[in-house]
């Protein structure tokens, strides 16, 4: 599986031209064996032109990098939130229903 997962990374970082790879993610926590693999892989792949880089807190990394990648889909403003956008005017305001109108 760790090689697979270099050679994915690896063929994705030739298409893009970048000659440093960065592993994230909780799947590395502790895992001396797939720290190993994955640095021979891509070394191996790349012959010797690319390399595998890791980060110390990868949990953090990886949930960060998640959280704008889903705000990037969205299209969520990531702006000063002391700036005010202008007001669309198909914007209307939510009705609050706190439960059934009573008859009468």
């Amino acid at each position: 599986v760790t090689n697979n997962i270099a050679q994915v990374a690896y063929l994705n970082a030739k298409q893009h031209a970048t000659p440093r790879i960065y592993f994230i993610g909780n799947f590395l926590r502790q895992n001396v064996v797939s720290f190993q693999r994955l640095s021979y892989a891509i070394d191996y792949w790349s012959g010797s032109r690319m390399e595998a880089l890791f980060l110390e807190h990868e949990g953090y990394f990886g949930a960060l990098g998640a959280f704008v990648l889903s705000n990037q889909q969205t299209g969520a403003q990531t702006s000063n939130p002391a700036e005010k956008p202008e007001k669309d005017e198909t914007e209307r305001p939510l009705e609050v229903v706190a439960g059934p109108k009573p008859s009468g």
